[in-house]
């Protein structure tokens, strides 16, 4: 019985000691992560003379320097008689030999706080260069003048530090700050040794000795702010799923779940129990509370325990008791009191305050934006340990975010340079706030009065992404899409499309990208609505819609979106933009007014300029060069156009009017339609509007569009009241041939009332119609029309004195027979001549109408 419960302690007992003391040993170069010349590593031995070396060493690059060099190797006159270095912002290893008469660079992927595995094989005998980093290998072949080129013996090899002379003239900004392990130097060729094997941790070389250990220590001697330190975890060689981070703040579970996904990681949930015991040991080790929340919560609908991230029923648990009747707010936890580390899970409430601890794929990488381009701070950081009992983060180059406590509950963050010469406090209103997301920073010098205050944010969001005020992260696209995206609504906030220099001037025209005139000045033309054609007047008043597109290199746009609605632009009377004058025949001015108020936006036509740390928001930014600014205004213009009524009601009319570009010459700025365009129907009552066709123009020294407006009559209404009308009429007195040559009162009076009624019509329908100097086309008819018919009245009056005669009774003649009298002729005859002439008639009426509408 005893040995029931003594086994779950001596188990503890036995992990804890194995996970204290499995650390590796590593040279851990600049302690203090100040640059420095005078750190890094002597190597004990001497260098004989060779044609041959291999070099090889676990790197991890904490922080970069401009150079920061693994190893170099000095001999009198030759101060770069061997070394390599590592160039993280070109992303280039360097190798050189020889003063150079070797010297390569190759491109790699280097990154702080990763372990790179890096052999360098020079063989000057077979002249072959071989370097293997991460498994990859790349071979030069070497062109080399010298035949009997060998190194020279008696030098200095020294790592992490580059040397300008044997020994010294070394360079802080050229030395090495991290840690380096498994350090193996071979000169001439070593057939035991295998670079491949160094690299892939395959544990054992060919001869079976171990080479994942410090078995060279010996050979070195440290220099000042150089120590051996053991790494308990992220060592070289060692294979992780997850990274585990402890923050020993205590939380609920909706602020670890909102914290955790705030730095790019998540509640941890073990799928195995190595990844449970570990857990369970690393959190014993670091955390000051006794439970830790797991990503686990009760499911009521299946009665099953899920991960509350994917809701994926668990696969693995470690309960140290069976739950099987949870409630809804019922999540999991692993207690650190628990006495078997293997079956340690329990439950607790949302609301109860655990130990914070987030999982993470990898280490996330931090960035610091909105700093000027001038500051010393790093803009790229990543979590490195602890200081004053909270999680800090390390610079890529020079500079740490770290806890300054003040008591027990108050404190500040602050970011410094290492040598502390600058830096800024972030006040916080409870020591569980951590610098992500928008804060006020308050910046600094030492032994300086002076200060400042600057919003910065912290976050690890990508690049391609945007960071809301309280460090959560949404795609880029979403940002001022006039949608909350934020749950601080930040998104939408400091929406301002446009950026302009306090040095912009509206008064001058934006240059020419390439110092070449005149500049090209797109429109787009809308004839939207004809409101009247008033041919009396000599006026057409119609609706157009007028888009100008221009580019001024000067100004910079934020955040653009494919749909343009969203880049609306408020006001541009702080800009520059065009300004045009319509004109109409002889270049008069038009009478225009505003019909509705301008729209401004900015068209996007070209990919966002690179993203930049120095950028608060993070906003995705457009080049004014390459991005057009949009004016678009709806006018009511009134026309004055001389029209020709020669054809009426069968009139083609033009009206042509410019648009120019006001205040500038032509050698300056063109005006260049790109489209035109109709948003409505745009008849007239009266007329059809056909098309309206754009050219090239000038007016006095000013670019210009000329237009043409073409209408054509809707003559129907005329075709109704006047033609049709009228052609009765003339057919009705034409119908008095017809009848009894004996009713001529009937006759006559049925023709003169047709001449009165077309009378009539005339002077009604010319009455709506403008006074012309010339016969209109409808003239012409009417004036037909009338004389045809007073042809008829007169044709009717010669008939019946010709049958008043032919029927005369007198003393010495007899009475003739009406079908001999030549009234009865003359009325045949008109029967037939009258419709013969008013088709001949008719047709040449015809012919004329249709050249008409074919010369339009």
């Amino acid at each position: 019985m005893c040995f029931r419960y003594i086994l779950p302690v001596i188990w503890i007992q036995i992990a804890h000691f194995l996970y204290l003391t499995c650390g590796r040993e590593v040279y851990y170069l600049q302690t203090d992560g100040i640059a420095s010349g005078d750190s890094g590593l002597l190597w004990t031995k001497s260098v004989p003379v060779t044609n041959s070396v291999t070099a090889c060493a676990r790197i991890f690059l904490l922080q970069t320097r401009d150079k920061n060099y693994v190893f170099s190797y000095a001999v009198n006159g030759s101060p770069n008689e061997f070394y390599m270095d590592l160039r993280y912002y070109q992303q280039v290893l360097r190798v050189g030999c020889c003063l150079d008469a070797v010297y390569e660079e190759f491109g790699i992927d280097i990154r702080v706080m990763h372990w790179m595995y890096v052999c360098v094989d020079l063989n000057l005998q077979d002249r072959v260069l071989q370097v293997n980093v991460n498994g990859h290998i790349m071979t030069r072949n070497l062109t080399l003048s010298t035949l009997a080129l060998q190194f020279k013996s008696d030098g200095v090899f020294m790592l992490g530090q580059d040397q300008d002379s044997v020994g010294g003239d070394t360079d802080a900004v050229q030395s090495f700050h991290g840690y380096l392990a498994d350090i193996d130097i071979h000169f001439d060729q070593d057939s035991n040794f295998s670079s491949d094997c160094y690299v892939e941790c395959c544990g054992t070389q060919v001869d079976g000795t171990d080479i994942c250990c410090n078995k060279s220590e010996h050979e070195f001697s440290l220099r000042q702010k150089t120590q051996i330190v053991e790494l308990v975890e992220g060592g070289p060689c060692e294979e992780r799923e997850k990274i585990l981070v402890v923050y020993n703040e205590a939380r609920n579970l909706k602020e670890i779940k909102t914290f955790c996904s705030h730095l790019g990681g998540a509640v941890p949930l073990p799928k195995t129990s190595e990844e449970n015991v570990r857990l369970y040991l690393y959190g014993k080790e670091h955390c000051h509370l006794s439970k830790l929340w797991l990503r686990a919560v009760f499911a009521l609908n299946d009665k099953k325990w899920k991960d509350f991230d994917s809701g994926e029923a668990l696969t693995y648990n470690a309960w140290e008791h069976e739950y099987h009747n949870a409630n809804s707010d019922t999540y999991a936890i692993v207690s650190l009191h628990s006495e078997n580390p293997k079956l340690n899970w329990g439950v607790t409430t949302s609301d109860t305050k655990l130990c914070s601890i987030c999982e993470f794929e990898y280490l996330p990488t931090f960035r610091l934006l909105g700093l000027d381009p001038t500051t010393a701070f790093d803009s790229s950081y990543t979590q490195f340990g602890y200081r004053n009992g909270k999680a800090q983060f390390l610079g890529t180059h020079s500079s740490v975010i770290y806890w300054m406590p003040i008591d027990n509950s108050y404190g500040y963050w602050q970011v410094a340079l290492q040598d502390g010469s600058i830096y800024a406090n972030m006040n916080t209103p409870h020591p569980t706030v951590y610098p992500i997301g928008l804060h006020d920073w308050v910046m600094s010098k030492q032994d300086s009065v002076t200060f400042h205050r600057k919003r910065l944010k912290f976050t690890t969001c990508n690049k391609d992404m945007f960071t809301c005020d309280d460090g959560s992260c949404i795609a880029a696209s979403n940002r001022c899409n006039k949608k909350k995206d934020c749950e601080d609504f930040s998104d939408e906030e400091r929406c301002d499309i446009i950026l302009q220099s306090t040095k912009y001037d509206k008064n001058l025209p934006p240059p020419a990208p390439t110092q070449e005139f005149p500049l090209s000045l797109p429109i787009d033309i809308e004839i939207n609505f004809i409101h009247s054609l008033d041919l009396a007047q000599s006026k057409l008043s119609f609706d157009l819609s007028l888009t100008i597109y221009w580019k001024d290199s000067r100004l910079i746009f934020k955040n653009l979106q494919s749909n343009y609605s969203f880049n609306t632009v408020e006001s541009i009377e702080s800009l520059w933009f065009p300004h045009v004058n319509f004109l109409g025949p002889g270049n008069f001015l038009i009478n225009v007014d505003l019909r509705y108020a301008q729209v401004n936006y900015v068209l996007r036509e070209s990919s966002p300029l690179p993203r930049s740390d120095y950028e608060l928001d993070e906003d995705l930014l457009y080049s004014g060069q390459d991005n057009s600014l949009v004016n678009r205004k709806e006018w009511t213009l009134e026309l004055l156009c001389y029209f020709d009524l020669t054809y009426f009601p069968f009139d083609t009319q033009r009206c042509p009017m410019k648009i120019a570009v006001q205040g500038y010459s032509a050698e300056q700025f063109v005006l260049k339609t790109r489209q035109m365009t109709s948003l409505q129907k745009r008849n007239h009552h009266e007329y059809e509007f056909l098309s309206f066709n754009v050219t090239d123009a000038e007016v006095g020294v000013q670019s210009a569009q000329a237009i043409m407006m073409v209408f054509r009559n809707r003559f129907g209404y005329y075709i109704s009241a006047a033609y049709v009308p009228t052609s009765l009429m003339l057919i009705i007195s034409y119908s008095t041939f017809y009848f009894d040559l004996e009713r001529f009162t009937d006759r006559i009076t049925v023709s003169l009332t047709s001449f009165l009624v077309l009378a009539t019509i005339f002077s009604q329908v010319a009455a709506s119609l403008p006074k012309t100097s010339y016969l209109k086309l409808i003239d012409t008819w009417f004036l037909g029309v009338i004389n045809f018919n007073f042809s008829i009245v007169l044709s009717l009056i010669a008939i019946e004195r010709y049958r008043v005669k032919a029927t005369a009774i007198g003393p010495f003649l007899k009475k003739k027979e009406p079908e001999y009298c030549w009234g009865f002729k003359v009325n045949y005859f008109m029967v037939v001549f009258y419709p013969m002439l008013c088709f001949v008639c008719l047709v040449i009426y015809i012919v004329i109408i249709w050249n008409n509408q074919l010369s339009q």
